[in-house]
């Protein structure tokens, strides 16, 4: 059918839930053992023991196509744990008719059902779970002293009810506390999971654009310098500086010009290919780092972004208002430090500027003795 999944769950929780189930089945089987030693030194009919394995075989087939095929995540508690403690006890409620001497054995078989719902059970669930196991227990009892009465020490009996009702109401309680423990400790790893990521994405995000931080820029920087001198490809630097942005901070005020570096990195982000690597270097300053990428293939991708940037508008400032954006650009010499390549790109950025601005620049070969900078835009 359809539902099967024949592969394991890829979901991590639908593992976990898969592990517990496979465990619950195990202590089913030893149970079954049980029985059979129980059914061998005489204190049980064979007959009970073969169809105690029957359905305890058939309960967890069942169990175990639900977790398998995914129909479990359609019950509120996707582990199924009430329910097989339901058909746990119903199953030794069964056993425990035909047990005779052997009865009070399985007063301790009961809490075994019962831990598996201490970790996942409210109090008020596993106390529902207790009233319908002793209700069991008493009609197994009853029935006995029907058709069986002198199978029965009926005194006995009513103190070992006595025993279960206290025994198991006092494992509601203590279950139902542990839960809560339990549910309020995974929701402080929540907490503590997401504060880390937050505090994480601040160590390496500027706050204000979002963008990555000069810090971790070089941190990026210095891993694909190490690649490349393994024998990787090139890389192409590309040191942007927005022109005249004091003049926007002068005439419109800083919380326009902090508008304008946040447009500045998301249009940037946008552009840029997911192997790029984007973040502010400093002030109206930011780096491009550029994998797999030459001189020429990064100067398109930079004169794409100036021509971009300069075609914005920003109307909740002023609609007269224009940015560009002038760039440097060198490509990585493959043993050079990582400061001698940043060198070169701002050299190429200065030029840049001096040269007109909204434009984009080479660095210059150190082996020419002329300015052999490809130059583009205004």
């Amino acid at each position: 059918m359809a539902v099967f999944k024949f592969l394991p769950p890829g979901d991590p929780r639908q593992v976990h839930r898969m592990r517990r189930f496979l465990m619950a089945a195990a202590t089913s089987c030893m149970v079954v053992l049980l029985l059979v030693l129980l059914a061998w030194q005489g204190f049980l009919a064979r007959h009970v023991v073969v169809e105690m394995a029957a359905v305890v075989s058939c309960l967890v087939l069942v169990f175990y196509a639900l977790f398998r095929s995914g129909l479990n995540l359609r019950f509120p508690d996707p582990s199924l744990t009430a329910p097989m403690i339901v058909a746990a006890t119903m199953s030794l409620a069964y056993v425990i008719y035909y047990a005779g001497q052997a009865r009070s054995v399985f007063l301790l078989i009961y809490l075994m059902p019962f831990l598996f719902g201490v970790f996942r059970l409210s109090t008020g669930a596993l106390l529902i779970l207790t009233l319908y196991t002793i209700s069991l227990y008493l009609a197994a009892i009853l029935a006995v002293l029907r058709n069986k009465p002198e199978t029965l020490d009926l005194r006995l009996e009513i103190v070992q009810w006595i025993v279960l009702c206290v025994v198991l109401t006092w494992f509601a309680f203590m279950g139902g506390y542990i839960s809560k423990l339990r549910r309020t400790l995974s929701a402080s790893n929540t907490r503590l999971e997401t504060a880390f990521h937050t505090i994480q994405e601040m160590s390496v995000r500027d706050e204000l654009t979002g963008s990555y931080n000069r810090r971790y820029l070089m941190q990026l920087l210095v891993q694909e310098k190490n690649r490349i001198d393994r024998g990787g490809r090139e890389m192409a630097v590309c040191i942007l500086d927005i022109d005249f942005f004091k003049r926007v901070n002068d005439q419109y005020g800083h919380l326009a010009g902090d508008a304008v570096l946040r447009v500045f990195a998301q249009e940037a982000q946008r552009i840029l290919r997911t192997s790029d690597i984007f973040g502010r270097y400093g002030g109206e300053e930011f780096l491009m780092i550029l994998p797999q990428t030459d001189l020429e293939g990064a100067r398109v991708i930079a004169d794409r972004f100036r021509q971009t940037l300069e075609q914005l508008e920003f109307p909740e400032i002023d609609l007269r208002l224009k940015v560009t954006v002038s760039t440097g650009i060198a490509e990585y010499r493959s043993g050079e430090d990582v400061a001698q390549t940043l060198a070169r790109a701002d050299a190429a950025l200065y030029r840049a500027k001096r040269e007109g601005r909204n434009r984009v620049e080479l660095a210059i070969e150190a082996s020419s003795m002329q300015d052999v900078a490809r130059v583009s835009g205004a």
